[in-house]
């Protein structure tokens, strides 16, 4: 009977810690939300000589995102693979089968090519630039991750008792960056066909720019390619209180 109001006290403080995490995970949610709504709502420039300048830099990036389709189809292979075993956490004894799949997806992330057009983004315009800045994180937030990830998985495998509480007690920052970054690159595709419409479509691009190939990049650069699930927020709106 004693050790029976610690293990109420201790239920109640679960509690009330997983609507702090829902709460943040929603907020997360409806930031990237809010800003994939100011990205369409900005106005496009109109005189000739920017809207010139703007489809050039369309095509150019789109030309470059096109070589990248395998890669970025195979890293979203192998993180599908892993993710759902780490979204609510690193677990505390992974077996070798988890790490040798996080291994896979750090591999996969590490391979991703590096675009030209991410070393001058920041000279780029209009949509142009922010779906290169889009895809520079997504690179940078993913390799990053990934090894951390990796890291993490042969410390608690591996490493003393302090070093893998301390990965595992760190580690969620970095899960919820590997979401984070698939979410956002997910909406590439869309931004590029939105906005080679807006720019005049196939008869302002010409050969520079087709149907096809804006459609391939779509298609490559879409939730149905590279988002995952499930996500942390919606499984602890899922759980019962007091289980887990």
């Amino acid at each position: 009977m004693a050790g029976q109001p610690m293990t109420q006290a201790s239920g109640k403080t679960g509690l009330r810690r997983r609507p702090v995490a829902i709460a943040a995970g929603l907020l997360a949610t409806a930031a990237i939300v809010v800003t994939i709504v100011i990205w369409q709502s900005l106005p496009e420039s109109h005189t000739a000589t920017e809207l010139a300048l703007q489809r050039s830099q369309l095509a150019l990036i789109s030309r470059q995102l096109l070589p990248l389709e395998h890669a970025a189809q195979s890293e979203a292979l192998a993180a599908r693979a892993t993710w759902p075993s780490i979204a609510a956490g690193l677990p505390a004894h992974p077996g070798p089968r988890l790490a040798e799949r996080a291994a896979s997806a750090n591999a996969a992330a590490q391979a991703l090519p590096t675009p030209a057009f991410v070393e001058v983004r920041h000279e780029l315009v209009g949509a142009g630039e922010r779906i290169a800045a889009t895809f520079a994180d997504f690179e940078m937030l993913t390799r990053r991750s990934w090894a951390h990830v990796d890291q993490a998985l042969g410390a608690l495998q591996h490493g003393p008792a302090s070093v893998a509480s301390f990965e595992r007690a760190n580690a969620g920052l970095y899960i919820n960056s590997i979401y984070d970054a698939h979410f956002e690159a997910s909406m590439i595709g869309e931004h590029v066909l939105s906005t080679y419409r807006r720019l005049g479509g196939p008869q302002a691009f010409g050969s520079s720019l087709t149907r096809a190939q804006v459609h391939s990049i779509y298609v490559t650069f879409s939730p149905q390619t590279l988002r995952l699930a499930p996500h942390l927020w919606k499984q602890l709106l899922a759980e019962r209180p007091g289980v887990g």
